[in-house]
Parts: structure tokens; C-alpha cells; sequence
């Protein structure tokens, strides 16, 4: 099992000094808690993860122990710490093995003039000035590369949600991605399974109370993923009979009623018949989610938490152990009982998904990765902090990369168990839907301050504690792999480290991971 032994949050500009206290600490719990040697005849468990291993020259795909150091994005305006000014440093006073380097994704801001930007094509100078940092990296100074890239990155931080029709109170269907109350029968139709309206013409809600309805706004604050403030997209999929939109086209088939945070309706959309021709007036009565209107599409909504008609208004961002009976997200589907409907699932795009899935981005996509293979790049490529909303969006860009690249994910228990009901779910939907080759966990449980015993003038700015409150404070961080509680609902940093392994071999298996502490890594600056 490879570790990385220092993460750096230093996109936050305070944060400035390099200390590493805690190094023999890590060293000492997780190669003596984990590492396992290979032994003649005896099967080893922890085949499928980096072994710890004191060589320099390391594999990111064999047995060796990943010892990597986090660096500042490039700027196009001040790039004081920039990571090759460091390099040299990084390799023989600190004795990392691997070097990772951060884009910029920040809104509407995705890349840079020197390395290249996600809405324009790489220019040659651009794909140059990328292979030198690469082979400064990894030739002249022998390390290990990880980058995160705009044009890849960004659009895995896209969010899909897939709402199941056929839920019926199954919390485990679809990773409880579905409606749990559902009116109408379920069926089989071919590959498909869908509500289908019966003889029972009673105008009613066929679908409604989605479980998981989390990940809407459980990320207002991350420049990665922050469209859960920008527009989402609904895209209900249902098919009709093509005779009914020919011959009566006015007929009601459903209206779409959507429920902000605090339970209130706050848009409705009437679907006709009419509105399942296409843009050549046509429908052949097969599954659509796209509808025709006169007007702009009226199946989205504002995400906004600030204002009364916005999808997260109410939401306390104090207080998230409250979430999940608190909101009241739904996307419910009212069937008038005049046409008779099958009725799929409901997607729901954030605005960089619904330019994702239609096709805007593939371009960037293919200009990036062939950019990799013609100028010999020689790096993983990165994706910071996940959420089950991204998921369906990684798997997409996965298939456009198809094997033609690394590629690695870091997960985080403390965002699941802020964006999912279901606590003990974990990493499940990501293993299974996206079978890395390779992923990290991130955990940031090894606590800031230091112990006052070690003194002020070493680590200017430092929090500093009592030595006993210290050891106690550690000891329940780290923790045992049983480790949930309460007060710490995503577990300790062992029980963090037990379930991304057990996870990748039970669901997952053959993916190489990656543990990725956040540990004492800087100082406050004063």
C-alpha cells in the first residue's frame, strides 16, 4: 500500500511553511499496521496495492511506496512557488519520490496561458512548455508526476444525478439514487426497467420522494465542483405512443414539480404530447429526454441557496448533520391520466454535464490526450476530491480517454458522509461504476497543532496545545478501523485506510491505491 505522506492545501495562500513532524509517526502506523512481505508460497492481500519500498525509482503501478508532495498551480500572474523552482529540493533535502501539480479550475477560469486552457486548443508552445515541466520531473530529477489538467479534470468535476423511476422504497437501488413512492406498476420493457401507467387513470403523482437528494448542494463553497449554485438541468425520460403526439397533440402526459431544500415548490413544467416531436417535428415513440417548447427550455432550475426559488434555499451549511431529514429536494412526476406514459428515470445535469453529455467537450478531450501521446507527456493524470455526483461524469471522460492514459481519482469519506444519506455506502459507487486502474483516499484526520513541548521557534505561527491534550487528540484521529462515531461520522484515519482497501477489493479488484493524508504540512504565517 503506497502513502502519500504530505499533502499540501496550498491553494490557500496563508498557508506558506513546509514542516514534517509527523513523517516517522505515519512511517511507523501504517507500515507496521499494513505492510505485508512477500513470503513463498503464501498469498499475499495487499497485491493490489503500492508496497512500501525504500528504492528512489519508483513504479506507480508496482510495489513501491509513494512518497509525494502536493505543489501550487501555475499562475499566469505570480508564480513565486512555482513546483520547478523546488524541484531539486523536493528530490534531495526532502527525499520525495513523487511530484504532483495542481491546474487551476476556478469557475469559469480553467487552465493557464504557459500550460494551456480548457475553452481554447493547446498550441504547440503550450504543449512544449508541458512536456519540459514533465521531463524536469521525471528525467532530471527522477520523480514520480501526477497533474491535474483543466481539460480533463474540469469536466470530471461535472455533476449527473440519475434518479431511477423504480425505486419503490428499495434505499439500495440505484445506490439510492431513486423514488422511493411510486403508483404505477413496474415493468420490464426490453432493457429497461419503467414506471408504466395502468388502467387506473386517476390523476396522481407516480413518482416522488427521491432518497438520495443530497448532492445538490453539499458543495457551495468548492471552486471544483461549485455549479451546485448554477443551473441544473432536468431531463425526464419517458416514451408515449407517436400516434397520440400526431393526432392529439394537446393532451397532458405529465408535469414535472419541482421541491426545493425547505419542501416548497418552486417551478412546474406541463409536458404535452406535442412536446415529444423533435426540432423536425417528428417523434417515433421511442424513450426521449429531450422535449421541444416554443420558448427556452423550461426544465431547469437555479441551484441558488441565497434566494427563495432557488433548489437549496433553507439549507443551514452549519449544521449538515441535519441534511438528511432536513432537505426536501424532489423532482416529482404528476401524470393527469389522459395518455398513457413509460415513465425511466430523471437526470438531472449541472450546467459543464449537460455540455459534457452532449457532446460540446469531446474535442478538448481528444486534444488533450493526443496532445499526451505525440509529445511523449509521462504523468498520471489527477483528479482532486470526488463526489457520487461526478461519477457518471469521470466514467464518461474515462471512455473518451479509453486506456490511452493514466489516470487516478482521489475519494474522501468525509464528503461522502456530507453528500449521501446512506453513511456506510463509502466508496461503492465510484469502484463500481468507474474500476480505477489506480486512486488515492484522502483523509484530514492528522490534526494542525503541535504539541507545546516542541517549542515556538521552529514552527513560527503554529497552534500549539498541551502535551496530554496532544497524545489524546491523536490517538482518537488515528483511531482503530472500527472508528466511526457521532462527533466523527466519516471515522478515523485507520478506519478511513481499512475502508478504501476493503472497498477496492471487494469491489474493485486490481485497482492500486493510494493513501493521501493531510498532515502537518504548514504553518500559519503570521
Amino acid at each position: 500500500m503506497g502513502i502519500h505522506i504530505c499533502k499540501n492545501y496550498i491553494r490557500r495562500s496563508i498557508l506558506k511553511l513546509l514542516s514534517l513532524t509527523l513523517t516517522p509517526l505515519i512511517f511507523y502506523l501504517i507500515i507496521s499496521g499494513y505492510k505485508s512481505f512477500e513470503s513463498e508460497g503464501v498469498e499475499k492481500k495487499t497485491s493490489h496495492y503500492a508496497i512500501v519500498s525504500e528504492s528512489s525509482d519508483t513504479n506507480l503501478l508496482g510495489k513501491n511506496f509513494i512518497n509525494s508532495i502536493f505543489n501550487l498551480p501555475y499562475s499566469d500572474e505570480n508564480n513565486k512557488f512555482w513546483v520547478s523552482k523546488y524541484l531539486s529540493k523536493q528530490k534531495s533535502a526532502l527525499y520525495f519520490n513523487t511530484s504532483q501539480v495542481y491546474d487551476i479550475i476556478d469557475g469559469e477560469q480553467n487552465g493557464t496561458v504557459r500550460y494551456g486552457q480548457l475553452g481554447t486548443t493547446l498550441s504547440q508552445g503550450q504543449k512544449e512548455n508541458v512536456k519540459e515541466l514533465n521531463d524536469s520531473i521525471t528525467e532530471l530529477y527522477n520523480l514520480n508526476a501526477f497533474a491535474e489538467r483543466s481539460k480533463i479534470s474540469k469536466l470530471c468535476y461535472a455533476q449527473r444525478l440519475i434518479y431511477e423511476a423504480e425505486g419503490d422504497n428499495n434505499l439500495n437501488y440505484n445506490y439510492g439514487f431513486n423514488y422511493r413512492t411510486v403508483t404505477a406498476p413496474i415493468e420490464q420493457d426490453g432493457d429497461r426497467t419503467v414506471v408504466h401507467t395502468d388502467s387506473d387513470t386517476t390523476p396522481r403523482y407516480i413518482c416522488q420522494n427521491i432518497y438520495e437528494n443530497l448532492q445538490h448542494g453539499d458543495l457551495p463553497y468548492f471552486n471544483l465542483q461549485y455549479a451546485d449554485n448554477g443551473f441544473w438541468y432536468l431531463k425526464p425520460m419517458m416514451k408515449i405512443d407517436s400516434n397520440v403526439v400526431d393526432n392529439e397533440p394537446d393532451k397532458l402526459v405529465a408535469r414535472i414539480d419541482i421541491i426545493n431544500y425547505s419542501g416548497n415548490l418552486i417551478h412546474s413544467v406541463i409536458i404535452k404530447a406535442a412536446n415529444f416531436n423533435d426540432q423536425n417535428q417528428n417523434y417515433n415513440g421511442q424513450y426521449t429526454d429531450i422535449y421541444s417548447f416554443e420558448f427556452e427550455n423550461p426544465l431547469q432550475v437555479s441551484g441558488r441557496s441565497d434566494s427563495s426559488n432557488g433548489l437549496s434555499y433553507g439549507i443551514d451549511y452549519n449544521n449538515w448533520e441535519s441534511w438528511d431529514t432536513a432537505c426536501h429536494i424532489d423532482f416529482k412526476i404528476w401524470w393527469y391520466g389522459q395518455v398513457e406514459v413509460w415513465f425511466d428515470k430523471m437526470t438531472v445535469d449541472d450546467k459543464w454535464s449537460n455540455e459534457l453529455f452532449n457532446g460540446e467537450h469531446n474535442g478538448k478531450i481528444e486534444d488533450e490526450i493526443t496532445a499526451y501521446q505525440q509529445y511523449g507527456w509521462d504523468f498520471v493524470y489527477y483528479i482532486d476530491e470526488i463526489v457520487a455526483s461526478n461519477v457518471p461524469c469521470i466514467k464518461y471522460v474515462k471512455q473518451k480517454i479509453n486506456n490511452r492514459v493514466k489516470f487516478s481519482c482521489a475519494v474522501n469519506n468525509w464528503l461522502n458522509v456530507h453528500g449521501m444519506k446512506n453513511d456506510a455506502l463509502g466508496h461503492k459507487f465510484f469502484m463500481e461504476q468507474i474500476e480505477p486502474e489506480i486512486f488515492s483516499c484522502d483523509a484530514h484526520e492528522i490534526p494542525n497543532p503541535l504539541p507545546n513541548s516542541l517549542g515556538s521557534s521552529p514552527y513560527p505561527g503554529a497552534e500549539q496545545i498541551p502535551d496530554s491534550e496532544y497524545v489524546s487528540f491523536m490517538q482518537f484521529k488515528f483511531g482503530h478501523k472500527n472508528a466511526v462515531s457521532s462527533v466523527q461520522k466519516h471515522g478515523s484515519f485507520i478506519y478511513m485506510v481499512e475502508l478504501a482497501r476493503d472497498q477496492a477489493d471487494e469491489y474493485s479488484d486490481g485497482a492500486k491505491f493510494i493513501m493521501q493524508p493531510q498532515m502537518h504540512g504548514w504553518m500559519r504565517k503570521k
